[in-house]
């Protein structure tokens, strides 16, 4: 009998209707050791899911990371059993989440929804 490893869970990223990943864009903005802070909180919430995150509001996830330069987050929701969807990425400058990053996480979400999951690729 041979053993099998449990399923986890993988990225996606959010793309706007004109293809363009703004968290992608961001990640690709910072220094490569900060993205290995990113990469590897993501990679918690890949092995561990939800329980790595911190619950913002909805659907909404946090995962919190700290580089070299900052301390940044990373926004999520889990779309599927087996994926997890980033939506918004960020400098982290103030104690509490900005607004303005929670309204257009939710929006990036919403508008994922509406164009139809196969429409991210």
């Amino acid at each position: 009998m041979a053993f099998e490893r449990p399923a986890r869970a993988h990225w996606r990223f959010y793309k706007t209707a004109a293809g363009r990943s703004p968290v992608e864009e961001f990640l690709d903005s910072i220094p490569l050791q900060d993205r290995a802070a990113i990469a590897a909180a993501m990679y918690e919430a890949r092995i561990h899911g939800l329980r790595a995150a911190r619950h913002i509001e909805g659907d909404l996830y946090e995962l919190r990371a700290s580089g070299l330069e900052a301390h940044y987050r990373l926004l999520f929701a889990r779309e599927a059993k087996f994926v997890l969807l980033a939506v918004d990425a960020y400098d982290k400058d103030t104690q509490k989440l900005p607004l303005y990053v929670k309204k257009r996480a939710l929006e990036r979400l919403r508008d994922w929804r509406e164009r139809g999951r196969n429409a991210n690729p």
